[in-house]
């Protein structure tokens, strides 16, 4: 639940921005938080935290579809994100890791405002995904 409330909260900085800017902001370092005590923004991504277990990306404007201004979770029980510097070689294969859910938070000016997807892939992330809908009926879940 901890990285789902780091997307609350990048959510709700990009909402800031938006008044103050008129768009959502691009690179992480813009916004007004840090969450360098848990992750770390990529040198070579800045829109995405790479976290222990978690990659949190802020789809403001880096990439066009459905899925601008978004903030998205990619949780993983088995797989600790490899940092930015990782050589091909030290890269996790596919078969050591664990995807348990996927989950989006549209931002209040995106293709689904305010829109919540959660995609569970384990029973795990099944369960994650049942108690983040309970904890947030206001939103808008897409299903």
């Amino acid at each position: 639940m901890k990285y789902y409330q780091m997307a609350l909260d990048l959510r709700r900085q990009q909402e800031v921005y938006y008044l103050a800017n008129g768009a959502y902001a691009e690179n992480l370092s813009d916004l007004d938080v840090d969450y360098s005590h848990v992750c770390q923004i990529r040198k070579d991504a800045p829109w995405m935290l790479e976290c222990p277990f978690a990659e949190i990306s802020n789809v403001a404007t880096t990439f066009e579809g459905e899925n601008q201004g978004s903030a998205q979770i990619k949780f993983f029980s088995r797989w600790q994100t490899p940092s930015s510097s990782a050589t091909p070689e030290e890269m996790p294969s596919e078969k050591d890791s664990v995807q348990d859910f996927f989950l989006l938070l549209w931002y209040a000016h995106a293709s689904v405002p305010n829109g919540v997807l959660c995609v569970p892939y384990t029973p795990l992330g099944k369960s994650v995904c049942n108690n983040i809908k309970s904890l947030n009926a206001e939103d808008l879940w897409i299903d």
